[in-house]
C-alpha cells in the first residue's frame, strides 16, 4: 500500500490545478526495473493522478516513518480504474545521494568569491551614495559656501543672486 499527495485535477475536463493537497491510498501492482504499476484504492476504486500531478510523490507509510517510493511520470485520463505506471526512486537513490553531496567541480578552491564580489556591490553602492548626497552649504566669514566648492562657480552665484 502506498500513498499519493498532489496538488491535481480532480478530473480531466477541468482546468485549475487544486488549491490544497489531495491525498489517496493505491495498491501496488507490477514492479519493473524502472517503473511500479499502481491502482486507486481509496478515497476510490477510481483514484489516480491527474494533469499537475506529474512529480507528485507515491511514498509509504511505516510506523510514523514516510518512505518515497515513486514520482507521478504519466498515465491515462482520470479518473480511471486500473493501474499507472510511475517512476520508481529506489533505483536512482545512490545517484541522488552521491549528486546531493559533490560539490561543483571547480567551485571547492572559489569559495572566497562571493564574499568578495558582495563586498565589492557593498562598496560601490556606498561610494554611489556618497557621491549623489545633496550638497550642504557651510557659512565662512558670512558668505555661503558649498563643501568642495569654496571658491568657485556655486560661491560666485551665490554673490551674485544677492546682489
Amino acid at each position: 500500500m502506498v500513498r499519493l499527495a498532489g496538488f491535481g485535477l480532480m478530473t480531466d475536463s477541468e482546468d485549475n490545478p487544486a488549491t490544497r493537497l489531495q491525498t489517496g491510498q493505491f495498491t501496488v501492482g507490477s514492479v519493473g526495473p524502472a517503473l511500479i504499476e499502481t491502482s486507486g484504492r481509496a478515497p476510490h476504486a477510481d483514484t489516480s493522478p491527474c494533469r499537475h500531478d506529474s512529480g507528485a510523490p507515491y511514498f509509504r507509510e511505516l510506523n510514523k516513518n514516510k518512505e518515497l517510493v515513486a514520482l507521478v511520470s504519466s498515465g491515462p485520463a482520470c479518473p480511471h480504474r486500473g493501474g499507472d505506471s510511475s517512476a520508481r526512486i529506489d533505483n536512482i537513490s545512490g545517484w541522488i545521494g552521491a549528486t546531493i553531496a559533490t560539490e561543483p567541480s571547480g567551485t571547492a578552491d572559489r569559495w572566497w568569491l562571493w564574499p568578495a564580489v558582495l563586498a565589492v556591490v557593498v562598496l560601490v553602492a556606498m561610494l554611489g551614495l556618497l557621491r549623489f548626497r545633496p550638497r550642504r552649504p557651510m557659512v565662512v566669514d558670512r558668505t555661503v559656501h558649498y563643501r568642495g566648492d569654496l571658491h568657485g562657480a556655486a560661491a560666485q552665484r551665490d554673490r551674485a543672486a544677492a546682489r
